[in-house]
């Protein structure tokens, strides 16, 4: 009954009580010896959960314990540690079969037990940004943010947000360090290659119609027709397009700009020189005729206009000009065959100017043994000038007496 009665005591915390004990048990021997038991295992209990909180599984240590008392020990729920009791010592182990990478700890509660740690018992869970530190792992790859590239030594400075659309992959060659201007608004860039001819020029392929005339372009893809000129006739500001330019267009026109002058009826005044006549108007001949006379072999004499006979001296049959004029289409006519010699220059009439046979002048040869009739040159001319003498001079290179000289003549056109 005493020992009942203490260990009811002693489980509802009254130890206060047991000096009372004495007035209900009066045997004090026996009441001290089992309040001296109870107060062993007391302490017991107590030095063995003081153990127990420092002891990490795989760790072993000792404690000597009263050598009279309790002979086993246990502790509900702590399955994880091995007690035993030998003699004077407390023995303490790490229990088997636990789970590795485990430590004795209160992961959850605030009782002690195997727990297994993870990121939110550690002290970086609580780190939040990295601030600072140099970087040694691998390049990170775009899922987690990087490049996927070891830019080593280079940066990139960003200084708004940037979005790449599409599914392609650009690559950008910059010939050199330099700043690159984007249009304002955005757009469409040209690319290289077969768009942009060898010169870097545009093509139309850039064009959805024809540039305008304020960006540089002519407002048209259509040829212009002939005789048109790109500018402006309408007004000081009108958009130039293609135009026939008029005579109000030029800056030095003429008065025949915008009259026909190849109507007489429109000339009302000035002076037309004689190369825009034709040639019957102001046309001279001046003409003579030899009257059948020959010429001695070897010799040269001289024909005038108005004279049939020929003398060897060239002033006696020289005509004086009163105008001056140029000296054409030169004709004369033999009235019998050329004696034989003296080839293809047997006889030559040769046109004279003062006295001179003019480089270049009109002039005839008649070959040996020609036959009678008319012979000219239309290519060949000469100047005369006014008060200049003209007359014909003919040599005959032939073997015998020429052919009989008959009429001639030269045209005379006023300069």
């Amino acid at each position: 009954m005493l020992a009942q009665a203490l260990e009811r005591w002693i489980e509802h915390g009254r130890l206060s009580d047991i000096f009372e004990f004495r007035l209900e048990f009066p045997n004090l021997v026996e009441a001290r010896r089992i309040i001296a038991g109870y107060a062993y295992r007391v302490a017991a209990a107590l030095s063995f959960f003081a153990l127990a909180c420092g002891i990490a599984i795989g760790q072993i240590s000792t404690t000597p314990v009263p050598s009279a008392g309790a002979t086993s020990c246990s502790a509900a729920g702590a399955n994880w540690l091995a007690c035993t009791i030998s003699g004077s010592t407390l023995t303490l182990g790490a229990a088997t079969g636990q789970a590795a990478h485990q430590v004795i700890g209160t992961s959850s509660g605030s009782s002690f037990g195997p727990s297994s740690l993870t990121s939110a018992d550690l002290p970086l869970s609580a780190m939040g940004t990295i601030m600072g530190g140099v970087w040694n792992g691998s390049v990170l790859s775009g899922q987690y943010c990087g490049t996927g590239v070891a830019n080593t030594g280079f940066t990139l400075t960003i200084g708004g947000n940037v979005a790449f659309t599409g599914s392609f992959n650009p690559t950008f060659s910059v010939p050199s360090s330099s700043t690159w201007m984007f249009q304002s608004g955005g757009g469409t860039l040209a690319q290289t290659g077969a768009d942009i001819n060898s010169s870097n020029q545009v093509t139309s392929t850039h064009l959805a119609s024809a540039l305008p005339f304020s960006q540089g372009g002519i407002g048209t893809s259509t040829n212009f027709a002939a005789h048109n000129w790109f500018g402006n006739s309408t007004g000081s500001t009108a958009v130039p397009s293609a135009q026939q330019p008029a005579c109000t267009d030029l800056s030095n026109a003429a008065n025949s700009c915008s009259t026909d002058a190849t109507n007489a009826s429109n000339i009302s005044s000035g002076t037309l020189g004689t190369g825009r006549l034709p040639n019957s108007t102001g046309y001279a001949v001046i003409a003579g005729n030899g009257g059948a006379s020959t010429v001695t072999s070897g010799a040269t004499v001289y024909y005038g206009a108005g004279v049939a006979t020929n003398s060897g001296t060239e002033i006696t049959r020289s005509t004086v000009m009163p105008f001056a004029c140029t000296l054409r289409d030169f004709i004369l006519i033999i009235t019998s065959t050329q004696s034989a010699g003296g080839g293809a220059t047997s006889l030559v009439a040769t046109v004279r100017v003062a006295l001179a046979s003019p480089s270049s002048g009109p002039a005839i040869k008649v070959s040996a043994g020609a036959s009678a009739g008319p012979y000219s040159d239309s290519t060949d001319t000469a100047t005369v000038a006014a008060g200049q003498a003209i007359d014909i001079q003919i040599t005959n290179n032939g073997s015998s007496t020429s052919a009989g000289v008959g009429g001639w003549s030269i045209g005379c056109v006023p300069n």
